[in-house]
């Protein structure tokens, strides 16, 4: 299952019932992290790592994702805040 933070960053993705967050969430997590607008080292480190999908990074523990070569607490902060506008966020 995916991580959220609640549901109060609905009107970020523009929708109003819980039955459009679900399905507007749902497809969110098979975009790429390409779309989450990171720079280019937190794409490479991710994909490096087999996490090309906002799934599969939601997925993983914060721990896990500390422990990427070349991924340091700014490129850290910057994925988590990148989740945390669409009210995702890592396991912890």
């Amino acid at each position: 299952t995916v991580n959220t933070n609640g549901w109060d960053n609905a009107y970020m993705l523009g929708v109003k019932s819980g039955k459009e967050i679900n399905n507007n969430k749902s497809n969110l997590l098979f975009c790429s992290v390409e779309s989450l607008s990171l720079d280019v080292r937190a794409t490479n480190c991710l994909q490096s790592q087999g996490i090309y999908t906002i799934g599969e990074l939601c997925d993983q523990h914060t721990y896990d994702l500390k422990k990427i070569p070349n991924l340091g607490k700014v490129t850290f902060k910057n994925i988590d805040e990148a989740l945390a506008d669409y009210g995702l966020k890592l396991k912890t």
